[in-house]
């Protein structure tokens, strides 16, 4: 503890109590040995922290924020083993700041995420000064939350600065990737100055945690801008920097790790106020989120400055500004095929295409992100469009096949409320999509069927599936037309009303008044035939939904138990081996809790086609609710038939599920019972086989046991941790 060697004068002792900052932990009956040192209290686990542990340390305040959270205060004191975080209420706000010697008595607790000290009392005994260097921990070592609490050290250049009434955030982005570093804020300082700079950051590292004391993430919590070091200043104004063009955005740039700033100019093809903002220089085009409002002219000669980022197609800037510059001239839209957009060439230039109108929506509330649909039919303004098109050439559109509206996926984390026209020309489909704010609801409803022209900047996704393979070029998948305003979509050609369908309805009409008197015996009869008709298939459908789980479309316990009583029938007869499986997924509530029930409503459905597709077609997949399903197999020849399913069963459902491109892995417990094992009803096979599959999740998970009468009748106690 050299540090607290230099405590330049001793204060009276200023014992300032506080109540504890969470419930305090219970003081077992028998005697705890005193933490003395901050390694001591927080260098052990969560069950031995809740006991209560008593500590005492000495050490050197780093951080103390009473705004930072609306639960508790933030203290984190330092001594010569480490650091550990103190939680205090938040007022009285105590006379402490970063140097402050103290003395801290409390008692060990569990934290947010880490052990922690509860109770606190602190009593300051004088002056001291934070620990002048720290290590550095690579970004992986932050997140895995080996360093937890410690005085550390990061190095990255600044990207934004985010101001709160007490508090001031700056987003750091380092050689691991990004990181936010947050301290209280202080009167009359120029933080935006940071912005582009590289520094060097002091500070306690603290974890982002979920509800389960979970990791999600990690950042920095420092004191002062004393603890901010500028390694390397920004520019004075980076708009005098020299403009780059925009096709050399993210080129190769030898021994480059962090990239500063750039500076580009060009001239705006399209400017949502607050949302987007696209420009173009020459033949190419770039567009980057702009939260500023102040509206720009189209053709009106912007600089903009941001960090390059990539984004889908092509390159875009991370936090950018502009300010206009001399000079408005008319940008024409280079008349394109939809065929040629879909190549890629005209990303994000402003261009203009043809097509047929076969869906419109006015969406009411926010885009949501797409899911990756292609369907065999895709309903498009109630008419369903055939697969029978070139492979990749649908658009894929928000919402399910059988759901309108279409909503564009690109561009989500940026619009609200839009208009969206679906289009399509030869074999393509793509969409053109126009704000509310700007004009979108003001647009009359057109026929389907009639030929449109759109202007705007053509806007390429690219495919996730095939970019990577081979030389790594980017595929493109589908195509958006931005538009600008109302003015950006010309109808070329409506469909005459009279048409074909039209006609018939008309002649229709006329056979109907004069047939009337000699149908009217046949209407009737065709009526009752299709009441009867629709009597009998809502029938047919009350009894499968009554029968079937309405998620997975697998048999439910009413189904499964008629199935089963007919099976041990044929066992008591024929004399066949009948077996009964009882799967249970491991930790499937983690998947709900990090994912969304939506997400763990797709891995059932996984799960449960994985096991019909490891069973007979003569077997019975049942789910009995929630993640346990039921296996029946009828006319085994020999009891071991079984464990060889119950094997592959397992083998199938640890294969890792693609969630909406997110990789799930679970596993599950499988317990076996046949009709050998002297289970010979209903009752008795589904607790034999309940009791062999809790006895699989005892003996580590992710396997199948076997039923045997040694084993025991009761559930046994399987640990949650």
């Amino acid at each position: 503890m050299r540090f607290l060697c230099s405590v330049a004068t001793l204060c009276a002792p200023i014992l300032l109590c506080t109540a504890g900052a969470a419930q305090s932990a219970e003081i077992p009956e028998r005697p705890l040995r005193a933490l003395t040192t901050t390694h001591q209290a927080h260098d052990i686990s969560l069950d031995e922290a809740a006991r209560g542990y008593p500590v005492r340390i000495r050490g050197v305040v780093t951080y103390y924020d009473p705004n930072v959270d609306p639960r508790h205060a933030a203290l984190f004191v330092h001594d010569s083993t480490g650091s550990i975080f103190i939680g205090l209420p938040s007022r009285p706000v105590l006379p402490l700041r970063a140097g402050t010697l103290v003395e801290v008595t409390g008692v060990s607790g569990t934290g947010d995420y880490a052990p922690v000290i509860r109770n606190g009392q602190v009593r300051v005994i004088g002056n001291s000064h934070i620990p002048e260097t720290a290590p550095r921990p690579t970004m992986a070592e932050l997140l895995a939350g080996s360093v937890d609490g410690q005085w550390v050290e990061i190095e990255g250049i600044v990207h934004s600065v985010r101001l709160l009434p007490m508090n001031v955030t700056l987003d750091i982005f380092t050689v691991g990737g990004s990181i936010s570093a947050t301290a209280p804020r202080e009167a009359a300082k120029d933080y935006d100055s940071l912005i582009d700079a590289k520094v060097q950051i002091h500070g306690n590292a603290v974890p982002l945690f979920n509800g389960n004391r979970q990791m999600v993430g990690a950042r920095i919590l420092f004191p002062t801008l004393n603890q901010v070091k500028v390694v390397q200043l920004p520019p004075p104004d980076p708009y005098a920097m020299p403009a780059i063009p925009v096709a050399q955005l993210l080129w190769f740039s030898p021994g480059v790790v962090l990239r500063h700033r750039a500076h580009i100019r060009g001239r705006v093809t399209l400017h949502w106020p607050g949302r987007m903002l696209c420009i173009q220089e020459s033949t190419n085009g770039l567009c980057m989120q702009s939260p500023k409002l102040e509206k720009v002219q189209i053709g009106q000669m912007v600089d903009v400055v941001g960090f390059p980022a990539i984004s889908e197609f092509k390159p875009t800037l991370e936090n950018a500004s502009f300010r206009a510059a001399e000079g408005i001239l008319q940008l024409s839209p280079t008349p394109v095929s939809i065929q040629q957009a879909f190549r890629g060439n005209f990303d994000r230039e402003l261009v203009r295409v043809e097509g047929e109108l076969i869906g419109q929506d006015r969406a009411a509330g926010d885009l949501r992100s797409c899911p990756e649909t292609q369907k065999r039919y895709q309903k498009v303004g109630g008419k369903s469009v055939p697969r029978g098109l070139k492979p990749g050439s649908f658009q894929r559109l928000c919402g399910t096949a059988e759901a309108v509206p279409f909503q564009n996926c690109p561009e989500s984390a940026v619009l609200g409320q839009v208009l969206t026209l679906v289009l399509r020309s030869g074999d393509f489909v793509f969409s053109a999509i126009l704000p509310k704010e700007n004009g979108g609801f003001g647009i009359p409803s057109w026929k389907e069927g009639s030929l449109i022209r759109v202007s705007g900047i053509c806007s390429v996704r690219m495919d996730p599936k095939t970019t990577g393979q081979g030389s790594g070029a980017v595929q493109p998948a589908t195509v958006t037309v931005l538009l600008r305003s109302i003015d950006d979509v010309d109808v070329l050609h409506s469909p005459p009303w009279w048409t074909a369908g039209h006609a018939l309805a008309v002649l229709s009409v006329v056979g109907a008044f004069a047939c009337a008197s000699f149908a009217w015996i046949f209407v009737l009869r065709r009526r009752v035939e299709e009441q009867t008709q629709a009597i009998r298939l809502s029938e047919e459908r009350m009894r499968h939904l009554s029968q079937h789980d309405v998620l997975t479309g697998l048999p439910n316990r009413f189904l499964l138990n008629d199935r089963l009583t007919m099976a041990l029938k044929r066992a008591g007869r024929f004399g066949p081996v009948l077996g009964v499986f009882m799967v249970d997924l491991d930790e499937f509530k983690e998947v709900n809790d990090s994912l969304g029930h939506h997400a763990g409503d797709l891995v059932l459905c996984e799960v449960a086609a994985r096991l019909l597709r490891s069973v007979r077609q003569t077997d019975t997949v049942s789910r009995l609710g929630g993640d346990e399903f039921i296996v029946l197999l009828p006319d085994l020849h020999l009891a071991a038939e079984a464990e060889s399913i119950a094997s592959k069963i397992v083998a199938a459902i640890s294969e890792p599920i693609d969630v909406e491109g997110t990789q799930v892995q679970i596993s599950g417990s499988v317990g076996v019972c046949t009709s050998q094992e002297q289970c010979r009803d209903a009752e008795k096979l589904m607790q034999c086989a309940d009791t062999a599959m809790y006895m699989a999740k005892a003996n580590g998970r992710n396997r199948f046991q076997v039923y045997r009468d040694s084993i025991q009748t009761t559930r046994p106690r399987v640990s949650t941790v």
